[in-house]
């Protein structure tokens, strides 16, 4: 089953299991061309990685999954001519729910972590290009970004990119 949000190519999807005696199948995904494979694990619940993003050519578009503990996931529209421009979606993903939120090209992402010993599973297209490379931070003024709690971890660089100045 496919959840297709508010959000103009954003789309949750929460995949069906088929099931016998032997355990269950899950078709994760169709029609999606990775050129990276990348993971992040992180120590500690609280954690924040993002909101990352890469302009250009170099926009990548990600499919994300949780494999262990759980996230708190945001992404935000950052496509000018886009009628959700700005427009900002949370939903959590967990090693137990299985789903996965497929990011189109022009989007911030990151997540927060929820419990302690998280994983995350990325498939992008593209290649990281670090002149391309973007941020906006979590409490940025100028997006309206919820969380379930403030950030407790996180990089020097994600706590310090400038506002988003469109």
């Amino acid at each position: 089953m496919n959840f297709k949000g508010e959000i103009e190519g954003l789309e949750l999807i929460v995949p069906d299991k088929i099931r016998d005696n032997r355990g269950w199948f899950q078709r994760e995904y169709n029609f999606f061309t990775a050129t990276q494979v990348a993971s992040t694990y992180n120590i500690k619940s609280g954690t924040w990685r993002g909101l990352h993003y890469q302009v250009g050519a170099s926009a990548q578009r990600k499919l994300v999954r949780c494999i262990r503990g759980s996230i708190f996931d945001i992404t935000v529209d950052l496509r000018s001519s886009s009628e959700t421009y700005l427009k900002v979606f949370g939903t959590t993903l967990t090693a137990e729910n299985r789903y996965l939120l497929n990011v189109p090209r022009g989007f911030a992402h990151g997540y927060l972590t929820l419990d302690d010993n998280s994983e995350v599973l990325y498939l992008m297209e593209g290649t990281q290009d670090k002149a391309a490379e973007r941020g906006i931070r979590w409490d940025d003024p100028s997006i309206d970004i919820w969380l379930p709690f403030e950030p407790k971890v996180y990089s020097d660089k994600d706590n310090n990119w400038p506002d988003y100045k469109p």
